[in-house]
């Protein structure tokens, strides 16, 4: 019984273990796609959404959706146009003429964001994949990857970035069940231990215990009897040879 609850917790683990590392190991050069509601500003090498500030850009809304990237460490973007489906790793980085204030957001166009200060080399390519009618979302499909402007095909390792069919919430529903596991585990391992034993006590069925007991009793007091029997012939003889 207790080798059939090891093997259990044993199994969840490691299922937990597999599902983590399965669906967290970031896909390189994968497409994500991203929904910025008005004021949304994001950070697209860390996948942290903020309030207009922080990040690489941020959506507003001013009779039409724009995007910005004048606040504090951000350095500029810029719209490349409707180019079509060219794959966003294929997208010519321009050189210059990033822009900080107001470029609008025009279903199926194109553009190129430079990363944060700090991240030097790095962009986010992406293109608008739907509006809503009043603009107080859009949708993307967005590239981060390293870059420096000029390179039609950058050479450099693309920045891993999580698929999109796998949402995080779910990576840490798992970490969390795993977590629970660990600490029941570890709850039960103290108690053992305070009890003077680090597992539990081995299962020994009560019927061959009291059948085992019964069958040395019956054979102790046959022998117990047989010996003061014998003395007595033998004290009996000793005596009347007297």
């Amino acid at each position: 019984m207790r080798e059939k609850a090891t093997r259990k917790v044993l199994v969840f683990f490691i299922s937990c273990a597999v599902l983590i590392a399965v669906y967290s190991v970031p896909v390189s050069g994968a497409h994500s796609l991203l929904v910025l509601d008005e004021k949304d500003s994001y950070d697209f090498s860390a996948n942290v959404r903020g309030v207009l500030s922080g990040g690489d850009l941020y959506y507003v809304v001013e009779g039409v959706g724009g995007f910005w990237a004048n606040n504090l460490g951000q350095r500029g973007l810029q719209d490349v146009g409707d180019i079509g489906e060219v794959p966003l790793d294929e997208v010519a980085i321009p050189n210059e003429n990033y822009i900080q204030f107001g470029v609008p957001a025009v279903l199926g166009h194109t553009y190129v964001s430079l990363a944060q200060e700090g991240e030097e080399g790095h962009v986010i390519v992406f293109r608008v994949a739907a509006i809503n009618d009043n603009y107080s979302s859009v949708q993307i499909l967005y590239l981060y990857k390293s870059a420096q402007p000029g390179q039609m095909q950058p050479t450099d390792q693309v920045q891993p970035t999580y698929q999109s069919s796998f949402p995080p919430e779910a990576i840490y529903l798992i970490a969390l069940f795993l977590v629970i596991g660990v600490i029941s585990t570890t709850a039960r391992f103290i108690a053992y231990r305070r009890k003077g034993t680090t597992l539990p006590p081995p299962y020994e069925p009560t019927y061959n215990n009291q059948s085992i007991r019964s069958q040395a009793m019956s054979i102790f007091e046959k022998t117990n009897f047989i010996f003061k029997h014998e003395k007595k012939n033998d004290s009996i003889t000793v005596l009347g040879g007297d």
